[in-house]
């Protein structure tokens, strides 16, 4: 068994020799006769359609949250994938877990399998952050503005962002974050003061540049 919690990129042991390097401890060897014994096949419970791929001579599978790299030696390493909503949606009192069944051998050909327990600890993310960039040289203040029915236009931009990256921005019910989301993008303005056009947006940054123009 072992632990890794939200956030962290990776932790590793070796389900042989029974160490670990994450919040779990006092594992067991694993041993199969007096002879050498080999990690020589690996799958996972949670995505049982999902099979391993030798890459550097290691074998590589796919869980339901993360991807573990299992060496013949038992040595492993599991990098959680933190952009999954699945780990991002635990809260601090949540957990999830990863099983993965892997299969010893030794040199007389016993063969054995065992299971590898992995606990994804969730924790609680910081509230996302909204910062507005001033271009207006005439204002002081966060944000733009402009003279009522002047027909003035002014743009700029804003930033989003948040510990967890973000899962969707929603302004005036237009959803600007995500895989079908494509600028320019118009925001509806009932009230007719004015009209809102999101120009582009930086997914590295989490910055979008509007242009606002009164009517």
């Amino acid at each position: 068994t072992n632990s890794i919690t939200e956030e962290t990129a990776t932790v590793g042991g070796n389900v042989i020799g029974g160490t670990d390097s994450g919040a779990s401890a006092g594992d067991a060897a694993d041993t199969l006769g007096a002879d050498t014994t080999t990690v020589t096949a690996v799958s996972s419970n949670n995505a049982s359609g999902n099979s391993a791929s030798t890459v550097d001579g290691n074998l590589v599978i796919e869980g339901q949250y993360g991807t573990l790299t299992i060496a013949s030696d038992g040595s492993y390493s599991y990098a959680l994938d933190n952009t999954n909503p699945a780990v991002q949606g635990l809260d601090g009192d949540e957990n999830a877990t990863e099983v993965f069944t892997y299969t010893l051998t030794d040199s007389d050909n016993d063969v054995s399998s065992t299971t590898l327990t992995l606990t994804i600890q969730g924790q609680e993310d910081d509230a996302p952050t909204v910062t507005v960039e001033d271009s207006d040289a005439d204002v002081s203040g966060a944000d733009n503005s402009v003279t009522e029915a002047s027909g003035e236009t002014v743009t700029g931009s804003f930033t989003v962002g948040g510990s967890a990256g973000l899962a969707s921005v929603t302004i005036a019910g237009v959803e600007l974050v995500g895989a079908d989301f494509t600028t320019p993008v118009t925001i509806p303005n009932d009230a007719g003061q004015g009209s809102l056009i999101i120009t582009g947006f930086d997914a590295d940054s989490g910055t979008f540049s509007y242009s606002y123009t009164e009517t």
